[in-house]
């Protein structure tokens, strides 16, 4: 059976694995994004597809990545979460290193894939697939047909303005910049007083709010901008289900709070839609990759 090395890359960090053709993740681990400098955050992707060539025969490098991608040449137009990529032909790159083929596409959209291939939208025609982490980036299946735009902006759900254009909100206007995990973290290291740099993850928040109320109502406002997105994606593209990948899908009460506060908005029954968890849930990304890879 083939088998292909795949990445997950994120602003955070980069999840990496070996998956056969049919889709199984035989291993996988992850290591934090060093993104520095291009040398850098290229030399850290080699280094796991050498260590990977010595111990399987690898039929390709399947990457999947955030920002704005075309996947032709597999070059990032434009990445928010990791600058030092922008107009790096990562394709032409690793092939020249490694002698492998290499893919590349949007991380929204590889989870869509992940989720059409054998996930829960194989019998969904019309489809959101949301990844929230760093950012939040979107795959959208309409009429049975992933959607890519004219220049490959299709998706770039992170850039909808969901709480207006104010003063006072200013630098929190888009949905990546006011309902991803990397904006809640933030949010929770300013009112702890903490250093920017400090390495905190997104479930100690979460723990800790059980025990401050200031830091529920800022989970609680998360929510909510999160829910306003969706209430928008709904109204707009009428899809039969929006799934949700990313690793808060990891946590066991997300789903549940997340409809409570789609349920809190007035015209939610009016734009209804079913909301899901993505069934590969943080893997979603290896998979769609390589899925992406054979297809192409």
């Amino acid at each position: 059976m083939k088998t292909y090395v795949a990445f997950d890359v994120g602003g955070t960090k980069v999840k990496f694995g070996i998956v056969d053709e049919v889709g199984n993740i035989l291993e996988k681990g992850q290591y934090n994004t060093r993104a520095e400098n291009l040398e850098r955050f290229i030399k850290d992707l080699e280094d796991i597809i050498n260590s990977y060539k010595r111990t399987y025969k690898i039929e390709g490098i399947a990457i999947s990545m955030p920002g704005v991608i075309d996947y032709r040449t597999g070059t990032p137009l434009v990445c928010y979460s990791i600058r030092v990529i922008e107009g790096v032909g990562i394709k032409d790159l690793l092939e020249k290193a490694t002698g492998i083929r290499v893919e590349v596409e949007n991380d929204g959209r590889c989870a869509a894939f992940a989720e059409k291939f054998n996930g829960n939208a194989v019998d969904c025609e019309d489809f959101i697939c949301l990844t929230v982490g760093t950012g939040i980036g979107g795959g959208i299946f309409l009429n049975g047909k992933l959607i890519r735009g004219h220049n490959f902006k299709a998706g770039e759900v992170g850039y909808m303005i969901n709480n207006g254009i104010r003063e006072e909100n200013k630098g929190s206007e888009i949905w990546s910049n006011n309902a991803s995990i990397r904006t809640l973290v933030l949010k929770y290291k300013e009112y702890r007083g903490l250093d920017k740099e400090l390495n905190i993850e997104g479930t100690e928040v979460f723990s800790v709010a059980k025990f401050d109320k200031n830091i529920q109502a800022m989970v609680d406002k998360w929510y909510k901008n999160l829910s306003y997105g969706i209430f928008n994606l709904s109204a707009s593209l009428n899809p039969q289900k929006v799934l949700i990948g990313g690793g808060i899908s990891n946590r066991e009460d997300f789903l549940d709070k997340l409809k409570l506060h789609l349920e809190n908005i007035e015209w939610w029954n009016e734009v209804y839609t079913t909301v899901d968890l993505c069934k590969h849930k943080n893997d979603a990304g290896l998979i769609g990759a390589v899925y992406h890879f054979r297809n192409v």
